[in-house]
């Protein structure tokens, strides 16, 4: 793992690069559910989500630029890398999924790269290394710690917001893809608030984070596994750098498909953004944690940071929910389906 101060350096070094994106709350969500939730809006960052981030600092920290790059991605990694690959002059060539959203595919073909959609996220690997054999240079994603470092800075900068304004976090929920985002995440919280607990999401039909922190090694999706509604958390496994950042977590949430569509749609309403369902499942965890500490008799109100990392929404696949009555968040909507592990004792 790297030092806790990279995360500060990344900040710095991509900031005149990138927005400097709210952190918002929502008065009748906090009202419903009794604690202060705060929400970081990357969905209004550059390219739509916080991975440009990544892509920023690593490109930035390196002393010669590549000719041409090759990356995977679900979707907006691809757009981040062929952003800057257009910026820089880089040829960019994006393998992506058969199930990335098509506005993720359109954004990163707007932007120059040659996007090539596969089959089976297990192949991607395969042609990319035959593309390196062609001259291509490998975009690592989250097995490097420059793109883990600038990652976390979506959180770091969340952080740094709050605590100006006085406000010490208690939670942090992050979903979990390659694992980047929260590997930096916890560098952020490590630095500033390291008392604050940090959690991972991920849907229950696509669960190999936490069978890979569970096992100690990485392991992939499940074979011919259903894919998540959630097309950003479609990814075939963890980054191997960031098992031993995620092994740290606090703890690990597993959510039901109709829950990650529910709460999607609920953060839409009530914060009035466009919220990926990789985002929405966060809150299916936040519920969850709250009606645990109520059932163990915690009446504390808490500060929960939740980050919304990208708003590059594929409405034709999205079923919203619709409701009549807001409180019904409070007073009907179950948790039970949704799975807690406990991570803090490893």
């Amino acid at each position: 793992m790297q030092d806790i101060h990279n995360v500060r350096k990344a900040s710095l070094c991509i900031e005149k690069y990138i927005v400097d994106t709210p952190v918002i709350t929502s008065d009748i969500l906090n009202s419903i559910l009794g604690h202060n939730i705060f929400f970081k809006l990357d969905c209004f960052q550059v390219t739509g989500s916080f991975k440009v981030r990544g892509v920023l600092n690593y490109f930035l920290s390196l002393k010669h630029l590549p000719e041409k790059v090759v990356a995977s991605s679900t979707g907006n990694n691809a757009i981040g890398v062929s952003f800057l690959s257009q910026k820089l002059g880089i040829e960019c060539k994006i393998y992506v999924p058969k199930t990335a959203a098509k506005i993720k595919i359109e954004k990163a073909i707007y932007y120059g790269a040659k996007v090539h959609i596969v089959e089976s996220v297990t192949d991607i690997s395969k042609l990319m290394l035959k593309d390196v054999e062609l001259g291509y240079t490998s975009y690592p994603s989250s097995e490097h710690e420059d793109v883990i470092a600038g990652a976390g800075t979506v959180c770091y900068d969340a952080l740094l917001h709050l605590q100006e304004k006085s406000i010490e976090v208690d939670a942090i929920f992050a979903s979990c893809a390659t694992g980047g985002m929260l590997s930096g995440s916890l560098l952020a919280k490590n630095l500033i608030m390291p008392h604050a607990k940090l959690f991972g999401v991920e849907p229950s039909v696509v669960d190999d984070a936490l069978r890979s922190i569970i096992t100690n090694t990485v392991v992939p999706i499940r074979k011919n596994s259903d894919m998540s509604i959630a097309d950003g958390l479609n990814i075939g496994s963890i980054a191997t750098a960031t098992l031993p950042y995620l092994k740290k977590l606090d703890g690990f949430f597993l959510v039901q498909e109709e829950e990650i569509k529910y709460w999607t749609s609920r953060v839409m309403q009530l914060a009035q953004v466009q919220s990926e369902a990789a985002c929405g499942i966060n809150m299916a965890a936040v519920k969850k944690w709250i009606d645990m500490n109520k059932a163990s008799g915690d009446q504390k109100r808490r500060n929960i940071l939740v980050i919304i990392s990208g708003g590059n929404v594929d409405f034709t696949s999205l079923a919203h929910h619709h409701c009549s009555n807001i409180s019904d968040i409070a007073c009907n909507r179950s948790s039970d389906t949704t799975e807690f592990f406990d991570l803090s004792k490893n």
